[in-house]
Parts: C-alpha cells; structure tokens; sequence
C-alpha cells in the first residue's frame, strides 16, 4: 500500500517535519514543503491487517535529531481496508494536548476496552474516511454520528444518521465512498443515545464543509481529527470552599497552621 502524508506546519528555517508510524518503521519518514508550511510525503510498504488501527506521530526534526514532537498519548489513527495495494491520503492537523484534556481522562471518558479490530472497512476505490476526536460519550452510552446535505448523508434527516465507530478511545470514524456524497458536502456531528439512536444533541458551531478531494482510482482519503464541541460537555460541579485559615482545634487558635 501507499500512504501519503499531509499537514500544515509552521517550522523555521532548518526545520523539517517526518513521521513515525508506530510498530511499522523505525526510521521516520521525512517529508517536504515548498512553503515551509505545507508538509507533505509518500512512503510504500507492504500491506498492513485489515480493520487493525494503525498509529502514527509527526515530529520537527533539525540536523537529523528530533526536536519537537506532538501528544504521544494521542497518535493519528487509521484504519486499512481489505482492499490492498491502496493509496491512503492522510490529512492531518498537529495534535497537541487537547484544550478540553481533562475530558480525554478515565473520571469524565470512563475506562476503554481494549478493541483488537475496529469495524471500519473501505469497501471500494475513492472513499472517504470523516474522522474526529470526542470524549465523554462512552460511559453515557453515547455513540457520534454524521449527518448532511446530501443523500449519504441523509439530508439533515436525524432518523438518517451515519453512525461512526469509536475506533481508538475518544477518536471516531466513519468511511464512506465518494458517490454517495454530493461536493461540496456540508454536515455535523451529533451525539445519539446507542440503544434507541435517537440523537441527543447537535455539535455547535458553523457546519463543516469537504470539497472534493479528486480521488483517483484506488485511493482513499481522510479528513483531519477535528475536535468535537459538545456543550453537555461543560460540566457543572457544585462543592464548598473551605479556607485555611478558619480550621482550629479546641487546643488551638484556628490561624490555619497545618497542625491545626
């Protein structure tokens, strides 16, 4: 299979930018620009397990050592269909610790099992695969979906949605080929309840727009892993405030020292 790299970053000059895919290659694969903010390369290799996530990070590099690299707790993901020798056009956004990161953790996500294959499967040549980032639905029996204004997408229709499969823990995706989709496509996220799919709340926000990417034949292109806002998101904690300095024994005068 072939897979191409793309992402926009703003490095200085000596800088470049490569990837290391996680469990196929040591050696990072260098990529290129002509503006020194869109970065881009190509890499063979043979066909990776069908449905099994594959994992990769990007990283600045200068003189040949790395010196900046992004959240390792939080690689790219992609999944490879049964079709083989493939082209995948991955386009990505640097990934950073999320603004929201509290919710990516186990007291508001709530634990993950741990998924040997994802059922996410390119059937044919020229699909898409729309990718994002959303925590805090897997504990509340939450599932996300896509919705839009054309016929794959089910016209804005909420008993239409397109479930996504939660493919890596937060990280969802659904693929989806190209002649179902009328370009530009515009659509949104939503939350559904999983056991009655009735959707429960709308992501905010302008729509998302995807021009056509022109996929030739065997290729298979993906959205970058945008965050998705949720306002259920926000949580509201209630508590008290206690000051120090108001804790006293009856053997003390109550000035806040740590042996009161």
């Amino acid at each position: 299979m072939k897979i191409t790299f793309q992402i926009e970053y703003h490095t200085a000059w000596g800088e470049e930018i490569g990837v290391t895919m996680d469990g196929i290659a040591r050696e990072p694969i260098m990529l290129h620009t002509y503006d020194g903010m869109q970065w881009t390369g190509s890499a063979e290799m043979n066909d990776a397990p069908a449905g099994v996530p594959v994992t990769y990070h990007y990283g600045v590099y200068r003189d040949g050592g790395r010196i900046r690299t992004e959240n390792s707790m939080m690689p790219h993901t992609f999944v490879p269909g049964k079709k083989r020798n493939c082209h995948y056009r991955l386009t990505d956004c640097w990934k950073d610790l999320p603004e929201s990161s509290w919710l990516y953790s186990a007291a508001f996500s709530g634990d993950h099992p741990l998924r040997k294959a994802a059922p996410v499967f390119p059937t044919g040549d020229r699909n898409v695969t729309f990718r994002a980032l959303c925590p805090g639905l897997h504990h509340r029996h939450r599932g996300l979906a896509i919705v839009g204004n054309c016929e794959g997408l089910g016209y804005w229709d909420v008993n239409r949605i397109v479930p996504m499969d939660e493919i890596s823990a937060n990280e969802w995706a659904v693929t989806l080929p190209t002649d179902m989709l009328t370009f530009p496509v515009e659509y949104k996220f939503v939350a559904y309840d999983i056991e009655s799919r009735r959707v429960e709340e709308w992501e905010a926000g302008d729509n998302r727009r995807l021009d056509d990417p022109q996929l030739r034949k065997g290729e298979l292109w993906t959205t970058p892993e945008k965050e998705v806002t949720l306002v259920s998101a926000d949580r509201r904690v209630a508590g008290t405030a206690v000051p120090v300095f108001s804790l006293r024994t009856s053997k003390s005068f109550g000035v806040g020292d740590f042996g009161d």
